[in-house]
């Protein structure tokens, strides 16, 4: 991870909103962005699809539930 990059967490990533707002974000190489979502399957297949797209994203999943602290 580039270090001079900005973070941004994108919840509900893997479908709707959140998963179009990571596809833009994907795009452009100042970002480091975590998709984040409650089931691991559903995250790791949008990382998929950015990732088939966009080989050189920086993008990673991480699973989040909030309801779960």
């Amino acid at each position: 991870m580039n270090n001079n990059k900005k973070t941004i967490v994108v919840t509900g990533a893997n479908k709707g909103i959140g998963f179009t707002l990571v596809e833009s974000l994907a795009k452009d190489a100042k970002w480091h962005v975590i998709l984040a979502a409650r089931n691991p399957q559903y995250g790791q297949d949008a990382l998929s699809k950015i990732k088939s797209q966009n080989p050189d994203a920086d993008v990673i999943f991480e699973q989040l539930d909030v309801s779960n602290f």
